[in-house]
């Protein structure tokens, strides 16, 4: 799997046309499948989520949710993208929707930042009424501040 970091520039990106899994060091241009164990990143909860590189800690940093229909946030952080990953820790829980999409979708935004790592802001999608009494898509973002 290929970890495309935020704040690297473009010569240190990994081409499209290659990939690197987690337990590997070399590069293959063989794509990982998704029934592929060996992709998940360890102590991570399996599903989407954001990697960026954080100046204000010197690491590698995961922020994800843990899945349908939550709206927590976790985060986990490594000295190498491939590993070793800490232990997630739930740093945020967020207000769900209603419906039969009360939340999903977690992710970080870091480029939405300065880049000094200080914060992150982050987001989920949820259903909510609107004014009509709707169901609509709500996409809530907050900003997280690290002490």
């Amino acid at each position: 799997m290929c970890v495309l970091v935020h704040t690297l520039s473009p010569a240190s990106s990994c081409p499209i046309h290659q990939h690197r899994p987690n337990h590997s060091v070399a590069w293959t241009s063989t794509a990982p499948v998704w029934t592929d164990t060996t992709i998940p990143l360890p102590n991570t909860s399996d599903v989407q989520g954001t990697i960026y590189w954080s100046p204000k800690w010197s690491s590698y940093v995961w922020i994800s949710g843990d899945g349908f229909p939550n709206a927590n946030f976790y985060i986990s952080t490594a000295s190498n993208p491939e590993r070793p990953w800490t232990a997630a820790k739930l740093f945020y829980t967020g207000i769900v929707g209603v419906g039969s999409l009360p939340a999903y979708s977690a992710v970080a935004h870091p480029s939405l930042t300065d880049g000094t790592g200080d914060y992150i802001f982050i987001g989920w999608t949820r259903t909510i009424h609107n004014a009509q009494g709707n169901q609509v898509y709500d996409q809530p973002l907050v900003r997280v501040d690290w002490s």
